[in-house]
């Protein structure tokens, strides 16, 4: 029995329409192993989309993993009991799964269902030998532009999905048949990506000319329709959202009366409306089939002056940012470092623990490393006044700059709305270095400027929308060797 936790950034952020549904299952499989995960791979698969020279579907996700530290390996499967095998030594060592199907064939997605064919990716992070289950997170069992939710599949009827789609694929879409892909870090080493790097990435890859495969693929495309449009639309219009989602977090780190904020906001539009009314119009003539070869120069050109400005705007974030923030933060950054997580071996206490149903929510439950799903890696306290705490002893000083705290992701109202952080070195002066107000997300990632402590607290007063129970999940705190 295996259950990997795998976030499906329901309540931050996640939305469909700017992502493929090949690429989404990716992009949320790559959080699994940090956070942001997903916000990068997001923004590079619009950076692809728009810049890349046209390479394969999946050397790109390849090389956009790569940047994270993470690496995409392909199984070749040649039948179901291979398949099943794969399956539990892959989750067996923690790494989550990424198979495709053909819509026609998931009887689950009404709006597809028998009706269209196409590859559409899940991702498979659990398995459960008693029952004969396989457990899967999509969309499309919920609605197409929800999130990623789980659902429980008996083996017989996900092997068949999987027999049934790769009839299709073995004729139309090879790069999709009989394989299964599966995430994992490149190495030993912690790596972690930041926003900080995805703005260095960006200048110094000099993003800027304007990538005609999209628009080829539009011109030479003869069942060309308003299904096809609206999918060429999130690739062309809507996909930069991701992009920008990034860049409006490090203008929030900048000073709120930088005029250069201002000039930002002003650009966001401006280069979101510019793209709108260039690609709106020639998806328009595509579907009249009123475009041709001659439209690959004209579109692309119209809007390179838009990327110029779009790439002198990332240059100057770039330098102002460098030029503002601290150099200790900037620090965060050094590839060199070897990152420890260092709540692994700490000692930990907390103000109550609940015993219900013949089991003791242990604070030590939120610093083992599991949180695998189930409803026992984690702790609670009692449901007694606010507040509550869980204090960690790292046995000496620790400079510590990056703390992770998971929620209790079974529902966002669970998850512990206000609370602190806090650093001493004596148990008594307490030092608040985070302060958390109406949260609303099942996974925090909060910076911290160069400081040591050997002890660090959560210190909760507000544990719920529901009770007076505060419940975590886990805990990372991070810091250099």
């Amino acid at each position: 029995m295996q259950r990997l936790h795998i976030p499906n950034y329901v309540n931050d952020s996640y939305y469909y329409k700017t992502i493929s549904c090949v690429d989404a299952p990716i992009a949320i499989a790559s959080g699994y192993f940090e956070y942001e995960n997903y916000f990068y791979f997001c923004a590079f698969y619009s950076l692809r989309l728009i810049w890349e020279t046209n390479v394969d579907r999946f050397e790109s996700i390849n090389i956009r993993l790569n940047k994270l530290g993470l690496e995409l390996v392909t199984v070749n499967i040649t039948n179901r009991n291979t398949l099943l095998s794969t399956i539990k030594s892959v989750l067996d060592e923690k790494y989550p799964i990424v198979i495709y199907f053909d819509y026609f064939s998931m009887f689950y997605c009404d709006f597809n269902y028998k009706k269209a064919h196409g590859p559409h990716g899940i991702i498979i992070n659990g398995y459960n030998e008693e029952t004969s289950t396989i457990t899967i997170m999509d969309c499309s069992h919920v609605g197409f532009d929800n999130p990623f939710y789980c659902l429980t599949l008996k083996e017989e009827i996900f092997f068949d999905l999987w027999e049934e789609s790769n009839k299709y694929f073995n004729e139309n879409l090879t790069n999709y048949a009989n394989k299964l892909y599966y995430i994992k870090p490149r190495n030993t080493k912690k790596d972690i990506y930041s926003d900080f790097n995805f703005l260095k990435d960006v200048v110094e890859n000099n993003y800027i000319i304007e990538n005609d495969n999209l628009i080829c693929n539009v011109i030479h495309n003869k069942n060309f329709d308003i299904t096809a449009a609206e999918l060429y639309k999130r690739d062309l219009i809507d996909s930069t959202q991701n992009i920008f989602k990034i860049f409006d977090r490090l203008y929030d780190q900048l000073v709120k009366e930088n005029i250069s904020v201002k000039n930002y906001e002003d650009f966001k539009v401006k280069y979101s409306n510019k793209r709108s009314i260039v690609f709106s119009s020639f998806l328009r003539k595509a579907i009249n089939r009123n475009v041709d070869e001659n439209a690959i120069s004209k579109y692309t050109k119209e809007i390179q002056s838009i990327n110029n400005d779009f790439r002198m705007l990332a240059n100057e974030l770039y330098t102002q940012y460098c030029t503002k923030i601290s150099d200790d933060i900037l620090m965060q950054y050094d590839d060199e470092k070897e990152l420890i997580n260092y709540a692994s071996d700490a000692s930990i206490t907390a103000s109550s623990e609940l015993e219900a149903y013949g089991i003791c929510f242990k604070a030590e439950r939120v610093i083992n490393g599991k949180y695998n799903g189930f409803d026992t890696d984690m702790w609670i306290s009692n449901d007694t006044a606010s507040p509550h705490w869980l204090m960690l002893d790292l046995n000496k000083e620790r400079a510590i700059f990056k703390f992770i705290i998971i929620h209790d992701f079974r529902s966002p109202d669970l998850y512990l709305i206000d609370y602190c952080i806090q650093g001493s070195n004596n148990m008594i002066d307490w030092v608040n270095l985070i302060e958390i107000k109406g949260n609303n997300k099942e996974q925090i990632t909060n910076y911290v400027e160069k400081q040591k402590y050997r002890y660090y607290r959560i210190y909760i007063t507000k544990p719920s929308k529901i009770d007076n129970m505060a419940r975590i999940f886990g805990i990372e705190c991070w810091g250099y060797k």
